[in-house]
C-alpha cells in the first residue's frame, strides 16, 4: 500500500492544542476550490448515494463545478457510480457514493496499559487490528512499538494503490494542563509528548491528527455513527475518565486548547468523594471505569473482569447499588449541566464503560431534570446510547484523518 501523494506528511497536532474548525457551505469562488471538493464529498458520505443533480441541489453550487469536481473524485478513486436506478425513461441513472477502499486510515487508542491500532477504510470497515502493551515502556521504547505497530496495519489491506490519508491518534485530556491531571491514574500515557509524536509522524511518512477521547468519538458518531446528519449534538465519553465532546451548527467544537469538554473533575457531588485532583464530588469519580475500580473493586482491565461488572450490576448486592445510584445521579446533574450550557439537540453516549453499565446507568437516570431541551409532546428522546466499546474508540481515532482531509471547513483548508 502506498500513502497518498495529495496529503504529505505535515506538522502533527501536540498534545497543547487540537484544530477542528467550522464548516462552511459551498461556494462558486475560485479561491474555494478545496472546500467545494470537500462539501461535494461530504454530501456524497452524508447522504449518498445521490445523483449529480441532487448533489446540485444539495451543495448549492453550479452545475459545472460539480460535475469538475465529481469527474476528479472518481478518477481519484474515492467515489464511484452505484447500481443503477431502475424504472426511468432514457438512460438508467447510476447515483454517485463513496468508494470504501478508496482510501484508508489507521486510529490508535492509548491509556497508560496499552495501545489499540486499526486500520479503516473510508466505508468504516476494519481490515485489521492489533493490541500491545506498553506499561512500563520509557518514551522511545513506547515509539519504537508505535512506529512497529503502524507499520504492521499499513501491510494489512495488501498490494493496493489506495492511499492512507493519515493516523488519528486518541488518548484520555487534558492536553498542555501543567497540574496533578497530566499525571492522574485517568490521563495520558505520562511519555507522551510532543517530540514523541513528531518523531513517529517522520518515520512513517504520515500526518498525524491527535484528539482526546471524547473528542475522537464524537467524530466518529459523526462520520459512522448515528449522528450521521446531526447537526448539533453532545458525546457523552465515559472510559476511565469522563469527558464530553461537542458538535454544534455542524462542526466540532474542541476549544482554545483542545480542552473543551474535559467535565470528569467538575465538582457536581459537592462533599462527595475526595478525588486525587485535590476536590470532593468530580463527576468521574462517580461515573467512570476508574470509579468502579477504585469504589467496588472491579477488574475493569481484562474481558472476563468486565464480565463480571456486567454481571453483578445486573444483580447488584447493597454496595453496587449505591454505586449505581450514585453513578446515575452524577449522570443526571451532568446531561442538566450540558443541556442548559450549549442546548445539543441531542446527548449521545458511548465509550468504554461497558454498554449492559450504561444502559442501567440510564435506566436509573429516569426521569432527567427539566431543562431547555424539554420540549412538551416531542418524543424524540434527549439521551441515547450510541457505541460502546474500545474497539468503537479506536474506529473513532481512525475517523479523525476522513475528518480532517473530507471536512469542508475553509480553516481546516488553509492550514494546510
Amino acid at each position: 500500500m502506498k500513502t497518498s501523494k495529495t496529503s504529505p506528511p505535515r506538522e502533527p497536532q501536540t498534545l497543547t492544542r487540537s484544530h477542528y474548525h467550522r464548516g462552511v457551505t459551498g461556494s462558486n469562488l475560485g479561491r474555494t476550490k478545496d472546500v467545494n471538493r470537500r462539501v461535494v464529498l461530504e454530501a456524497i458520505r452524508t447522504y449518498g448515494p445521490l445523483e449529480r443533480a441532487e448533489i446540485v441541489t444539495r451543495t448549492n453550487l453550479a452545475v459545472q463545478t460539480v460535475s469538475n469536481i465529481v469527474n476528479d473524485l472518481i478518477d481519484e478513486g474515492l467515489i464511484q457510480k452505484g447500481p443503477a436506478k431502475p424504472g426511468r425513461l432514457g438512460p438508467p441513472a447510476r447515483p454517485l457514493e463513496i468508494r470504501p477502499d478508496g482510501a484508508y486510515s489507521i486510529g490508535l487508542s492509548l491509556d497508560q496499559r496499552s495501545v489499540l491500532g486499526c486500520i479503516t477504510n473510508l466505508g468504516g470497515r476494519t481490515l485489521a487490528s492489533e493490541e500491545v502493551p506498553i506499561t512500563g515502556l520509557s518514551g522511545p521504547d513506547a515509539e519504537r512499538l508505535i512506529c512497529a505497530l503502524i507499520g504492521r496495519l499499513q501491510s494489512a489491506p495488501g498490494d493496493v494503490s489506495s492511499p492512507i490519508m493519515g493516523v488519528g491518534m486518541a488518548v484520555s485530556g487534558p492536553f498542555g494542563v501543567q497540574s496533578y491531571l497530566m499525571d492522574g491514574p485517568t490521563s495520558a500515557p505520562s511519555w507522551l509528548s510532543n517530540a514523541v509524536i513528531d518523531n513517529i509522524s517522520r518515520k512513517i511518512g504520515l500526518p498525524i491528527e491527535l484528539a482526546n477521547d471524547s473528542t475522537a468519538s464524537t467524530i466518529g458518531q459523526r462520520i459512522y455513527g448515528i449522528a450521521k446528519d446531526a447537526g448539533s449534538f453532545a458525546h457523552f465519553f465515559v472510559g476511565y475518565g469522563a469527558a464530553v465532546g461537542y458538535f454544534l451548527d455542524d462542526r466540532i467544537y474542541s476549544g482554545a486548547d483542545g480542552n473543551a469538554g474535559e467535565i470528569g473533575h467538575t465538582m457536581l457531588m459537592p462533599g462527595g468523594h475526595s478525588c486525587f485532583c485535590g476536590n470532593q464530588g468530580c463527576l468521574e469519580q462517580y461515573l467512570s471505569l476508574y470509579s468502579a475500580r477504585h469504589q467496588l473493586g472491579a477488574d475493569v482491565f481484562s474481558e472476563t473482569g468486565l464480565m463480571q461488572f456486567c454481571e453483578s450490576i445486573r444483580d447488584p448486592d447493597r454496595k453496587t447499588q449505591i454505586w449505581l445510584n450514585d453513578a446515575a445521579e452524577a449522570f443526571r446533574r451532568a446531561v442538566h449541566m450540558i443541556e442548559q450550557m450549549v442546548d445539543p439537540d441531542r446527548i449521545i453516549v458511548g465509550g468504554y464503560m461497558p454498554r449492559p453499565v450504561l444502559t442501567a446507568i440510564l435506566h436509573a437516570a429516569e426521569p432527567l431534570y427539566p431543562s431547555i431541551r424539554q420540549r412538551g409532546g416531542s418524543g424524540d428522546p434527549r439521551v441515547i446510547l450510541g457505541e460502546t466499546g474500545r474497539s468503537a474508540g479506536v474506529v473513532s481515532a481512525a475517523a479523525l484523518p476522513l475528518y480532517s482531509n473530507m471536512n469542508p471547513s475553509l480553516d481546516i483548508v488553509l492550514r494546510k
